[in-house]
Order: C-alpha cells, then structure tokens, then sequence
C-alpha cells in the first residue's frame, strides 16, 4: 500500500495582511513576521518528519509573490531540496 501525506499550509503574513486589507489577487511580499512564521512552520515541518526520511517530493503554491516567499522558506529547511518538484498554478491564487 501506498501513503499519501498531504500538508495544506497558508503563506505567512503578508503587507496587506498586516495592513487588514482584503488584498484578493494583488500582491504584497512577507513582513518579517510572515518570514519568522514560514521559518517557523519549517522547522517544525523538517522536525515531525517520520525518522527524517520522509521529505515532500512536490509542493504546489500560488504564484503570488508572498507565496513564492513562503516555498522559498521552507526549500531551505529541505535537505533535500533539489529532489523536490515546485508548481506555481494560478489556480491557487487568492481572488
């Protein structure tokens, strides 16, 4: 049998987040609070891997800058990050 183990994960804060606008499809970068959080998430991630054996193999995120931040974060947390597949699909953006 084979598992499957699927993480769905929010970006950190973004500007417009911080600012309480409703920013839709717009874009705004990580404050550093959204940074801290997307380090925070990773670490926590690469910690509660079964054995650390158990890396994602994909990630698929919104192509909206913030996003793209946030995968950017948890890559570097990766130790294996080169095996692991990114698509930005603009059928996740925020609308």
């Amino acid at each position: 049998m084979t598992w499957l183990n699927l993480t769905l994960i929010r970006h950190g804060e973004s500007v417009g987040n911080q600012q309480k606008r409703m920013v839709g499809s717009s874009d705004s970068e990580l404050t550093p609070a959204g940074r801290q959080q997307a380090q925070q998430l990773a670490a926590y991630l690469v910690k509660s891997l079964p054995n650390g054996t158990a890396y994602p193999t994909a990630i698929y995120s919104s192509p909206q800058h913030h996003s793209r931040q946030t995968v950017e974060v948890l890559l570097d947390a990766l130790p294996h990050q080169e095996q692991v597949t990114v698509a930005y699909r603009d059928e996740l953006k925020e609308f």
